[in-house]
């Protein structure tokens, strides 16, 4: 940790869904880049369930290669620099942060402290500290500077290959946030008969009723939703083990890109409007078929190295 000790570093700790796990990784990025800083990313609090170097490889940050993996060793090390926001210096892995709607962002519990620093200005802090969610469409700037790693590209790929030819694809986000999914389902019926129709979602009951309104069309699902009784898949306290937590991102991951890899993309909008930020993701990748080709490294051969820092 001598490295560690001699550098600046910003301390991305993500929260919210997977587009708003990205969003915050690339808002923290660029302050990296700008200001020459070591990205550090913990996301064992965010949607991607886990560290974020099972999933992901990501290019360079300036000078620096970023840190995805975070354990025990690093956050100790961490805990004996100077942090910004103060209130958690020393503190890092042991404090409390809640959603707050005051400040409508995580904040440190009972202080009320917002979780980051001011990102349109320099900062000397030895360490800056940014964990909040909030989603948009920073996560479509950060998509070419990350591969899926090796084990999750190969699922992607083995599900993908045993998709037909043709096949067109819906995302139903069901859970948290509601959808009128049966009303969009009779939209579509007419549009897709006779056509192969992949659904995905995180709502098991989706699944199960596109069967029934899609009669005329073969319905295909990579793997049948967890049944968490409504609860969103993408908080980790919502799973038992570990195990769970990293199959539950992998199937994630697989549904996105085979979502993008379809004929057609159809996604629903969810009551009070908007599509949900995982639609929103397979649309980009969807028209940016180069983007996802780039994450899945199909004009290169996947490095054989595992680069755990």
């Amino acid at each position: 940790m001598k490295t560690l000790l001699t550098e600046q570093i910003l301390l991305c700790i993500p929260r919210g869904g997977l587009n708003d796990t990205l969003c915050q990784i690339e808002m923290c990025r660029r302050y990296a880049d700008a200001h020459d800083r070591r990205l550090y990313v913990d996301a064992r609090k965010s949607g991607l369930l886990g560290n974020a170097d099972i999933f992901f490889r990501m290019s360079a940050t300036g000078r620096w290669p970023p840190v995805l993996h975070m354990n025990d060793t690093t956050v100790a090390a961490i805990n004996a620099m100077e942090l910004h926001p103060a209130i958690v210096q020393g503190r890092v892995g042991q404090y409390n942060s809640l959603y707050s709607k005051g400040c409508r962002n995580i904040c440190e519990e009972p202080s009320g402290t917002r979780l980051t620093f001011n990102l349109s200005a320099h900062n000397d802090a030895q360490v800056l500290l940014h964990e909040q969610c909030g989603g948009g469409t920073l996560s479509h700037d950060l998509l070419p500077h990350l591969t899926l790693s090796k084990d999750v590209r190969s699922n992607v790929l083995d599900k993908l290959s045993m998709l037909p030819e043709g096949y067109v694809a819906c995302h139903v986000r069901n859970t948290d946030y509601q959808t009128d999914y049966l009303h969009f389902f009779a939209s579509i019926e007419v549009q897709v008969a006779d056509r192969p129709v992949l659904i995905c979602s995180d709502d098991a009951r989706v699944i199960h009723d596109a069967r029934k309104v899609f009669q005329r069309s073969k319905v295909l699902a990579l793997s049948e939703a967890s049944d968490l009784v409504g609860k969103p898949l993408h908080r980790p306290e919502n799973y038992k083990s570990d195990g769970e937590r990293v199959l539950a991102t992998t199937t994630a991951l697989t549904d996105l890109f085979a979502l993008a890899s379809a004929t057609e993309l159809h996604t629903t909008t969810i009551r009070g409007g908007g599509v949900s930020g995982f639609s929103a993701l397979a649309k980009h990748l969807h028209t940016n078929k180069h983007i996802m080709a780039s994450m899945l490294q199909l004009h290169s051969t996947p490095s054989e190295s595992e680069n755990h820092e």
